[in-house]
C-alpha cells in the first residue's frame, strides 16, 4: 500500500510541476508580449484583495479556472463564459485553456503579477 501511496504522491508532483511550469511560461510571455496597463491593475488587486491564507493554487481550484482568470483580467467579472474564456486564452497561445490544471493558472498569474511587480515602479 506504501508503495501506491509514494507512486501517486510522486505522479501528481510530476502533473503540478509540469502545469505550473507551462502556466508560469505563458503567464510571463503574455505580461511581456500582450498584457495592457488595465490588466495588470486588475491582477494586482485580484492579487492583494484575496485571503492571504489562500495561495493562488487554492484561488484557481474552483470548477473553471480559465473563466475565472479570463474574467478578471477582461474585467467581465463573474459573467464570462467558456467561449470568452478560450478566446482570450487562445490569443494568449494556449489553445487547450479549458482542459488546464488549477496549477497551469496559479503559475500563469504567478509569473504575470511577478513581471508587472518587476516594471510597475518604473512606469
Amino acid at each position: 500500500m506504501q508503495t501506491l501511496v509514494e507512486r501517486l504522491r510522486a505522479a501528481s508532483a510530476a502533473t503540478w510541476t509540469a502545469e505550473y511550469a507551462a502556466g508560469r511560461a505563458a503567464g510571463r510571455k503574455w505580461a511581456e508580449e500582450s498584457a495592457t496597463l488595465a490588466q495588470f491593475a486588475r491582477l494586482e488587486a485580484f492579487f492583494e484583495g484575496r485571503p492571504r491564507f489562500i495561495d493562488w493554487r487554492g484561488v484557481f481550484g474552483g470548477e473553471n479556472p480559465a473563466v475565472f482568470l479570463a474574467s478578471r483580467l477582461e474585467a467581465s467579472g463573474y459573467g464570462a463564459s467558456n467561449e470568452t474564456a478560450r478566446a482570450f486564452f487562445v490569443a494568449q497561445g494556449v489553445v487547450n485553456s479549458l482542459d488546464r490544471s488549477p496549477d497551469f493558472f496559479a503559475g500563469f498569474a504567478e509569473a504575470a503579477i511577478s513581471v508587472w511587480r518587476s516594471v510597475k515602479d518604473r512606469i
